[in-house]
C-alpha cells in the first residue's frame, strides 16, 4: 500500500511550531510520511519525531532586517523565500495532503497550484467577518488587523490564490491549538473549526532544565516574547518585584535575548536560554509572560496562575484582556507595570482561592480537549472524506478516547 505523504508547512516561530509536534509524532507513528517545512532552529525537534525536515528561512532572521513599519510584509517575504527554498523538492515529490499554518502562505500557494487538499492550522482565534466587532472590540486594533489582512490578500492574489479575506479564510478543516473556551465569540465558530487544546501542553520536552532545589520553594517562570522582546529592563523590574519572596525565579530570556552584562542575581534566581517553557511550567506556581495564546495554553494545561505584561502592544493587550476576562490571568498594562504592582499581583493570585479555582477549572477543560492522537484521527477522517486514503481496522494507529500515546516525554 502506498505510504501517504503529508507536507506540513509551519510558520517557523515557537508558538506556531511547538503545539504541532504532538500531532506530527502521532502521524508518524500511524505510518504516514511527514515532511515538515521549518527553519534549522527547529529541525532537530522535528527530526526526533521521525519526520523529514525541509528547511526554510527563520522568521526572526527576516524580522531582524525589517523596520517596524515593514512588519506587515514580513510574512509575505518569508513566503517568497520559503517558496524559493522548497518548491523544487515538492515539485519532484508532491504530497497527498498539505497542512499549513494560516500565515505560512507558501503552503497555501503550492496547494492551490497543484490542487492538493489543504488543512489550515493556527495558534490564533477563529475570526469571522460577521462577528468581528464582538471578537475584537478595540476599533483601532481592528482597523490595523484588517489593513494587514488586505496586504496578505494582495500577495496571495499575485501568486494565483483568490483571497476574499485572509483574516477570515477557512478551509474545510481548521485546527486551532488552544482550548475552545479561549475563543472570544462562540457564535463565530462552525463545524470546520477543531480545537486541539491539549497539544501546546503536551509538546515533547526538550532541553536540560531540571528542578535543582527540593526545599519546596514555589517556582515563578518569567518569560519574554519571541516577537516582542521586552529586554533587560523588563527582567530587572521582575527581579525587583519578586526578590525576597523566598521563591525560585527562572528568567527565560528567549533565543534573541542578551545575557551579557546582566547584574548579579539575588539568591534563588537563575537565567535560562533556549529552554522549553512547558518543561518548567509543570513545576511552576506563577507564570509571567506577554500573553500569546500558545503560552497561555501551556500555562492552562499545567494549571499555572498567570500575569500578562502586554506593554501596550496592541495584539498582546487584546489577548491580555481576553484571558483576564476568563479569570485565567491578571493583565498588567504598560502604565501599571511597576515592581510594586507586579509583586502585589503575584502574591494575590497565588493565594486567592477563587482565582485558583478558576485556573483549576480551565486546566481540567484544557486537559480534556483534543491532543495529538485525537487531532491525527481528525486528519485521517479528512483524508478519507477527500478520497486520499481509507480508514480501516488494519491501519497502524492507536485508537480510543483514553489513549495518551502522545504524552510529553523527555527527549
Amino acid at each position: 500500500m502506498k505510504q501517504i505523504h503529508i507536507a506540513w508547512f509551519s510558520q517557523p516561530q515557537h508558538p506556531h511550531v511547538n503545539p504541532t509536534l504532538p500531532v506530527v509524532g502521532s502521524l508518524v507513528r500511524r505510518g504516514f510520511r511527514v515532511t515538515y517545512v521549518t527553519a534549522k532552529l527547529f529541525g532537530s525537534r522535528v527530526a526526533a519525531l521521525g519526520a523529514e525536515v525541509v528547511y526554510c528561512p527563520l522568521y526572526l532572521d527576516i524580522v531582524a532586517k525589517a523596520q517596524k513599519s515593514e512588519l506587515p510584509r514580513v510574512f509575505c517575504q518569508l513566503a517568497t523565500e520559503a517558496l524559493t527554498a522548497v518548491t523544487e523538492f515538492y515539485e519532484n515529490d508532491k504530497p497527498d495532503l498539505i497542512i499549513c499554518d494560516f500565515v505560512s502562505f507558501a503552503g497555501r500557494i503550492l496547494a492551490n497550484r497543484w490542487k492538493i487538499p489543504l488543512i489550515q492550522t493556527s495558534p490564533h482565534f477563529a475570526f469571522s467577518r460577521e462577528y468581528l466587532d464582538r471578537q475584537m472590540t478595540d476599533s483601532a486594533f481592528r482597523r490595523e488587523i484588517l489593513h494587514y489582512s488586505a496586504q496578505a490578500d494582495r500577495f496571495l492574489e499575485q501568486h494565483g490564490v483568490h483571497s476574499d479575506g485572509f483574516l477570515f479564510h477557512r478551509e474545510k478543516l481548521n485546527i486551532h491549538f488552544f482550548p475552545r473556551i479561549f475563543e472570544p465569540c462562540d457564535d463565530a465558530l462552525d463545524t470546520s473549526v477543531f480545537h486541539a487544546g491539549r497539544c501546546a501542553g503536551e509538546q515533547p520536552y526538550y532541553g536540560n532544565w531540571e528542578r535543582t532545589h527540593d526545599d519546596g520553594r514555589p517556582i515563578a517562570l518569567i518569560t519574554t516574547s519571541t516577537t516582542y522582546l521586552q529586554g533587560t529592563e523588563h527582567l530587572k523590574l521582575c527581579i525587583e518585584a519578586l526578590a525576597g519572596l523566598e521563591w525560585h525565579v527562572v528568567l527565560s530570556v528567549g533565543y534573541s535575548g542578551e545575557t551579557s552584562g546582566f547584574p548579579a542575581l539575588p539568591p534563588g534566581f537563575e537565567i535560562v536560554q533556549r529552554q522549553p517553557h512547558v518543561k518548567i511550567l509543570r513545576h511552576a506556581t506563577l507564570f509571567v509572560c506577554l500573553g500569546g495564546t500558545c503560552s497561555i495554553a501551556e500555562g492552562a494545561y499545567h494549571g499555572v496562575p498567570t500575569i500578562i505584561t502586554s506593554y501596550d502592544y496592541p495584539e498582546q493587550s487584546y489577548f491580555g484582556e481576553r484571558f483576564e476576562s476568563l479569570g485565567l490571568a491578571v493583565h498588567l498594562r504598560k502604565g501599571d507595570m511597576t515592581a510594586e504592582n507586579l509583586r502585589r499581583a503575584a502574591l494575590r493570585i497565588t493565594h486567592d482561592s477563587a482565582f485558583l479555582d478558576r485556573v483549576s477549572r480551565i486546566r481540567r477543560i484544557t486537559q480534556q480537549s483534543a491532543g495529538g492522537e485525537e487531532t491525527s484521527t481528525k486528519i485521517e477522517e479528512f483524508l478519507e472524506q477527500h478520497g486520499v486514503w481509507r480508514m480501516g481496522p488494519m491501519t497502524n494507529k492507536p485508537h480510543g478516547s483514553g489513549d495518551r500515546a502522545n504524552e510529553a516525554v523527555e527527549m
